[in-house]
This record gives structure tokens, sequence and C-alpha cells, in this order.
């Protein structure tokens, strides 16, 4: 896998669960697709900004990943103290700002899939309705809307799923790309293959689609969508698919 290969880099925002707490934390689960035709240089940029942000004490030492929302259980479990945690979290903004700036001048597109858990079907599982909008947005909005000849290797966090339900979420993936084909419309001239899972901690690509996606969690949780909007120029077609549109 060459780091120059185009990339559609895929993270969650939120938590898939069903359960009434679950939801009751919160409603909307995101899913963020960060599409690079040449994803070396954001590679770069993003690892350089982390970097920076440790150095000038604006981000968690202890935390190597970039992200829209801090893990603030984490971090007092790591041992900051919650003084500590609600000093770097004041930064978060402008540390957005920084980070969605180096999306926009070297990501080709991005897009999100956005379910409001409470209209979820009862008999699913967090992990169905998470491998089902991954897969059926994948296929059906973002590979058919790039403007590429090749099917872009596609990567997901590897927290995601645990060892032998990512073997069989892989599968299912697949699956759906030959049976989409199957039936003739499948929007994009050759087969998908397997998607890599990587961890979060060693990808920036991820840390991209974390970004998108709780860009527009928080659009969705809050009502305020300047993130959002701030991502506007690489949308692809309207940045977005609902799962499941309210009435």
């Amino acid at each position: 896998m060459s780091l120059e290969s185009e990339t559609i880099f895929v993270d969650e925002s939120g938590d898939a669960g069903l359960s009434p707490k679950s939801i009751e934390k919160g409603r909307y689960f995101v899913i963020g697709f960060t599409y690079c035709s040449s994803p070396s240089v954001m590679r770069k940029k993003l690892r350089r900004l982390l970097k920076d942000l440790h150095q000038r004490d604006k981000y968690p030492l202890k935390l190597m990943e970039l992200k829209f929302y801090l893990p603030k259980t984490d971090l007092l479990d790591w041992g900051y103290s919650k003084k500590q945690v609600a000093e770097y979290d004041k930064f978060q903004p402008q540390n957005r700002n920084k980070i969605i700036k180096v999306l926009t001048d070297n990501c080709s597109g991005v897009y999100t899939a956005i379910c409001n858990k409470t209209q979820a079907k009862d008999s699913w599982t967090g992990d169905r309705l998470g491998n089902y909008m991954f897969a059926q947005t994948l296929i059906v909005n973002v590979l058919p809307n790039i403007k590429s000849r090749n099917i872009p290797i596609v990567i997901y966090d590897k927290g995601r799923l645990s060892g032998a339900k990512s073997s069989e979420f892989k599968i299912y993936l697949v699956n759906k790309d030959r049976y989409f084909d199957a039936l003739g419309i499948r929007g994009y001239p050759t087969g998908l293959g397997p998607p890599v899972d990587i961890s979060s901690t060693t990808e920036p690509g991820l840390w991209a689609s974390d970004i998108v996606a709780g860009a527009f969690r928080h659009a969705y949780m809050t009502g305020e969508t300047y993130y959002k909007d701030a991502l506007k120029s690489i949308c692809i077609k309207n940045g977005y698919s609902l799962f499941w549109r309210e009435e």
C-alpha cells in the first residue's frame, strides 16, 4: 500500500449503540468519509500540527491523534485533572479550525452518513447499524461521485470492531459491492476490495475523518453549523445522507 495511493478514510463520531442509555447520551451517530487522491501531504501536515499543538501545550501530550471531541474520560483516566481537561477543551475551537484548513487545502472530498438513532430499526444492533451505514454510503454515495478511474483503498479504524466482527464486515462489504454489480446498479467501474483496518493513532487520515464526522454531529446535536459549513468547499454533493430521514 503506497503512501500516495488514492484512499478513502472512514471514522465515526458518537456511539452506534441503540440502548435507551446510549440514545440518551446522544441520539446522533455519524460516519465520516475523507477521500484523498494523494494523501501524503495531508498526513504530513496533520502530524506536524499535532506536534505543534503538543509543544505549545494546546493539546494533551498523551493524546496521540487529533480529534473533534476530546476523550475526557480517557484523559482523566490517564492522570489529567478536570481543570487541565477544561483548559485543553478551551483550545478545541481554534484547533478544529486549523485541522479543517488542512483538510480543505489537501483533501479531494468529504461525505458523512448521519443517523438519528431513535429512528433505527428495533431489531438492529449497533454493529449492524454501523456496518449498513458504512457500506451503503460508500457504495451508493461516495464511490460513484469521486473523480477517479480506480477504486481507492478504504481504511477504517481498527478499534471500530473486534477481530472476528471486523473480518465479517470485510466480507459483508465486498459481497454488497458484488450484489450491486449483479443488479447492474453499481456506479463505479471495478470491484471493491476488502477495506483495511488500521489503528487511528498511527493514521492521520482517520484523524481527518473524525473531524469530518464530528463537525456534522456537532451541527445536528447543537444546531451550530460553523464547522460543517467550513467543510462545504470539499463536500461530495451535498455532503451527507440521513438514516433515516425525519418526517
